[in-house]
């Protein structure tokens, strides 16, 4: 990998580096962060969490945090969209990363967007400045994208969820019939209606 100059190769390489679980992947993914490809930067935030198939995730180390964030504001939409999984499992609730995670959710790009909802719809994270990014998705045209928000914040126990549910739409749809984001949807609004009125 040493002085390989093909951006197609290392991309490769660091990709399957990425999948192993290896103790030098944070600092191969911190000589790679300011690379001139695109292709090559997307492949670093992976790295830097260390994560192979380890679990917990170990400590991210404050070089990683900083290449981190700067590769949330990176000018290429697909190296930061690759940064907002990893910064959603590294998210600690710190300022820095909660400032970093709520401006991917209000990115230009909606790949962007769409890729940290969709990492935040799995999250349990319970940061209410999150919650209402997300909640202001609801208002996107794409259904998956306010799926992603609508699940993130029953997820959250967050008092929107049944809005967010009516903001969906239908909720049977071709193509997302075995979608359990939908069927946790569904459970949660028909034991909503089942509970009796207050009063």
């Amino acid at each position: 990998m040493e002085g390989e100059a093909d951006p197609r190769v290392l991309t490769d390489v660091l990709r399957v580096l990425s999948e192993t679980e290896h103790r030098e992947s944070p600092s191969v993914g911190l000589r790679y962060a300011g690379h001139p490809a695109p292709r090559v930067r997307a492949q670093v935030p992976d790295l830097l969490l260390g994560l192979g198939d380890r679990t917990p995730l170990p400590p991210l180390g404050a070089e990683a945090r900083a290449a981190l964030l700067v590769l949330a504001g990176d000018k290429d939409r697909s190296v930061r969209a690759g940064a907002a999984r990893a910064l959603v499992v590294a998210h600690d609730v710190s300022p820095g990363l909660t400032d970093a995670v709520v401006g991917l959710l209000g990115d230009p790009e909606a790949e962007v967007r769409a890729r940290t909802a969709e990492a935040l719809a799995n999250s349990t994270d319970r940061d209410a400045v999150v919650a209402d990014a997300l909640a202001a998705l609801l208002d996107e045209e794409d259904f998956t994208m306010r799926l992603h928000a609508a699940y993130g914040l029953l997820r959250r126990d967050d008092p929107r969820t049944g809005e967010a549910i009516e903001r969906l739409g239908p909720l049977s749809r071709p193509g997302f019939e075995h979608e359990p984001r939908l069927s946790a949807l569904w459970r949660w609004k028909w034991n909503r209606d089942k509970r009796p009125a207050a009063g």
